[in-house]
């Protein structure tokens, strides 16, 4: 009944079609490795342009001024005095060279701690 599989023609004809096949997996195999490589390499491409790009846009900026730092232990101390005094925070900010809100704040929370 299945003798036809033991002709030798059948086993050459069957070891043919495997090879055909292994020839075809490996030619696709290597066009998708190709065309995954040029889009890998379009992708790094764009994302170096976009760095360079980064890059000069960061040169370009101006730079930001040194922050100012808060009110330092010793113009705290001074505006402690002044408000014991009964100078008014207006006042304080101007002798000191401090901004308005800073030196209010500074004595709001000087006056939490103190009913504390």
């Amino acid at each position: 009944m299945f003798s036809w599989i033991l002709s030798p023609l059948v086993q050459y004809a069957m070891f043919a079609a495997g090879l055909l096949l292994c020839l075809y997996l490996f030619c696709s195999a290597k066009a998708e490795l190709r065309s995954l490589q040029k889009r890998g390499a379009e992708n790094q491409r764009r994302l170096e342009e976009t760095v360079r790009v980064l890059d000069e846009r960061s040169q370009q900026a101006p730079a930001l001024p040194p922050a100012r730092s808060s009110i330092d232990l010793t113009s705290r101390a001074q505006a402690l005095r002044m408000h014991r005094r009964g100078e008014p925070a207006a006042s304080i900010a101007a002798a000191l060279g401090l901004p308005r809100n800073e030196v209010e704040l500074m004595l709001k929370v000087h006056r939490l701690l103190a009913a504390e």
